[in-house]
């Protein structure tokens, strides 16, 4: 009987440090990558440039050009990056 016991016992041992692991690996993803903002969805919101600036984002915004409309962005949107990482806006008319 003793023997099942341990066996068990190492059965919930080994769940449990799985479990663990899991919840390591997605609060690690959650702390240090962060998703890139889509420009498309700025179109569509119309949000300012002005504003984009006052999000707290954990990114830096390197923005070249003049104007209040989005042009293009790198890296491209939906890519993942770093959290602090730069992400250049190129705006216009």
């Amino acid at each position: 009987m003793q023997h099942f016991s341990e066996r068990l016992l190492k059965k919930r041992l080994m769940i449990v440090f799985f479990l663990f692991l899991l919840i390591l690996f997605v609060v690690l993803v959650r702390l240090f990558y962060v998703q890139v903002i889509a420009h498309e969805q700025l179109y569509e919101k119309a949000i300012p440039v002005s504003d984009l600036l006052e999000m707290h984002l954990n990114l830096k915004l390197d923005i070249k050009g003049e104007g209040e409309k989005i042009i293009r962005q790198s890296p491209e949107p939906g890519a993942v990056i770093l959290e602090g990482e730069t992400v250049r806006i190129f705006i216009g008319q």
